[in-house]
């Protein structure tokens, strides 16, 4: 997989935050920062749509009982 460059725009006071968060982090710069927070929160919000999913299919799944609707 080849990394790609993208450009955004973000407020200074966010990118001396993101500054501050690299050096206090041990990160080797502020795109290495950028590229964890997006890992760790495209994981959360991965995890969160599986949850979804799999409370979905026991709710339906129960739903489907109550009615003696056979599989």
């Amino acid at each position: 997989m080849l990394d790609q460059i993208i450009s955004i725009r973000v407020p200074e006071s966010l990118v001396k935050k993101l500054e501050k968060l690299a050096e206090s982090e041990d990160y080797m710069d502020v795109s290495e920062a950028v590229r964890s927070i997006l890992r760790s929160k495209w994981k959360d919000q991965e995890g969160l749509t599986q949850h979804h999913i799999e409370q979905l299919r026991k709710e339906i799944n129960e739903l489907v009982g109550k009615m003696g609707v056979k599989k």
